[in-house]
């Protein structure tokens, strides 16, 4: 089954596509590994609730809202094999999350530079409020998107981030799920990753749309203050 979804971040267009097949597909990295472009981290006090609100403007049913929340608030994990992954030899394997606030939490079990974030409440309100807005929309973009990433910066760090979800009556849960996980990242300061295996890269083929342990390193390094602008992931 192929699926084409297409995704935006800071008004540049990126055509993403869904592809679920048993088939290998063989990707080679360079010598220096795959790279995580990364924006500006929020500033944000030990503690700090960010507030997401979740805009049903589509009016979608409570199940779709459910694997929203879930992308965001899931601390489940899973242990993939490496080679399913392309990353590595039989017998080796990696532990992806379900949901940013596990990867999150993850992230922060060594001390940055500034506070990841890795404290949620979902809520449904107005539009205009929130620190990360989600909105689920009926319409259509009009250059075939169907997520779009809008960071609001100052001062090189993140101050509010809206998420748009278009045509999200037409999408299913699993879709609409994978679309958050990687809108969120992009909420949170990650850009794309290199990796065509990785939830983060412009184009997603994989059969499992998890958060990586690269987009884990990606998001400790942004927030201890690197400064490159990239996380080179060797794995």
């Amino acid at each position: 089954m192929l699926i084409f979804v297409t995704v935006c971040i800071l008004g540049l267009i990126f055509f993403v596509s869904f592809y679920y097949s048993d088939g290998f597909i063989a990707y080679a990295k360079t010598d220096y590994g795959y790279i995580v472009k990364t924006l500006v981290p929020w500033h944000i006090v030990p503690g700090q609730t960010l507030y997401v609100n979740i805009v049903n403007e589509a009016n979608v049913p409570e199940s779709k809202i459910n694997v929203v929340e879930q992308a965001i608030m899931s601390n489940e994990t899973i242990a993939l094999d490496d080679p399913i992954m392309h990353k590595g030899p039989t017998g080796s394997s990696s532990v992806y999350y379900k949901g940013w606030e596990g990867a999150l939490v993850a992230a922060s079990i060594n001390s940055t530079r500034y506070q990841i974030p890795n404290n949620f409440r979902i809520v449904q309100s107005s539009p205009l409020s929130g620190d990360i807005v989600i909105k689920l929309t009926s319409e259509l973009d009009p250059d075939g998107l169907t997520g779009k990433t809008k960071p609001l910066t100052f001062q090189n760090k993140i101050v509010r981030s809206t998420i748009m979800i278009y045509g999200a009556d037409k999408l299913s849960g699993q879709q609409i799920a994978t679309i958050t996980r990687h809108e969120f990242g992009h909420a949170l300061g990650l850009e794309h990753s290199t990796d065509p295996e990785d939830l983060m890269h412009a184009s997603i083929q994989m059969e499992y749309p998890y958060i990586s342990p690269c987009d884990v390193d990606a998001i400790r390094a942004l927030y201890d203050g690197n400064q490159l602008s990239q996380v080179i992931c060797k794995k």
